[in-house]
């Protein structure tokens, strides 16, 4: 009967951790085919599309944290963190992002960037400042905090110990930026799969281990700065 008990547990949150992924990546769309004419979302620049598409992920955060609130507490969010961990989380996260960049430039043999079509202000907008806080408070705050009480159930990889909630987050992250290789066909479905994975999965796990959310904030925009910068590296060096 206990184990029949945990899981049942162990599935119900599987279910609705993958459900609240497909609600974030999809509702933004769906919401917006539902209230603005298709002459209207047509009409509209890159920059008015991104803050109708933004503010209505903003809501849909908000509506998963009343979904989920007994299991979110203020301490969920904001443990006390020193300034180490935001150094190591940004100096990892431009390291990893110059490894995974320097992978697809050998793969693909060409750079690549999402914010390439984007403007200067788009980019510093939407790619720096509202992706990562909506991102990291769907997939670190609310998903797998929502997940935390499975975290006794780890794996190890070489000297790591990964858990459940961690896991599951980072692909889940993973699965939703699939849109990377259907628009710009970057380095393969498998390589933009495993990219977004490695960025997920290091976010994860620095959230559980500071159960601070500004840590995973910080470090998913350092990876978007890193990507525009070692970009544009590379660029300069296949240009030589």
């Amino acid at each position: 009967m206990k184990y029949s008990k945990q899981i049942l547990d162990i599935t119900i949150k599987f279910i609705v951790a993958i459900s609240m992924a497909f609600i974030f990546y999809f509702g933004p769309v769906w919401v917006a085919r539902l209230f603005f004419s298709r002459e209207f979302r047509q009409s509209c620049d890159v920059f008015t599309r991104n803050i109708i598409l933004g503010s209505i992920s903003i809501l849909l955060v908000l509506m998963m944290m009343v979904i989920i609130r007994k299991n979110l507490t203020m301490q969920n969010f904001f443990q006390k963190i020193e300034l180490k961990s935001i150094f190591l989380i940004m100096l990892y996260g431009f390291t990893l992002k110059g490894i995974l960049v320097s992978i697809g430039q050998l793969y693909e043999r060409s750079v690549y960037s999402p914010y390439a079509d984007l403007s200067f202000s788009n980019m510093i907008i939407f790619g720096l400042v509202v992706a990562p806080i909506i991102e990291e408070l769907a997939f670190r705050g609310v998903i797998q905090t929502y997940l935390r009480s499975l975290s006794i159930y780890r794996v190890r990889i070489f000297w790591i110990y990964l858990s459940f909630p961690v896991l599951l987050s980072a692909i889940l992250f993973s699965l939703i930026h699939v849109n990377l290789y259907t628009q710009y066909r970057a380095g393969g479905l498998f390589g933009t799969l495993l990219y977004t994975f490695m960025g997920g999965l290091y976010l994860s796990y620095y959230f559980e281990k500071t159960r601070n959310i500004f840590v995973p904030i910080v470090g998913h925009f350092t990876l978007n700065l890193s990507a525009v910068i070692w970009g544009g590296v590379f660029h300069y060096v296949l240009s030589l």
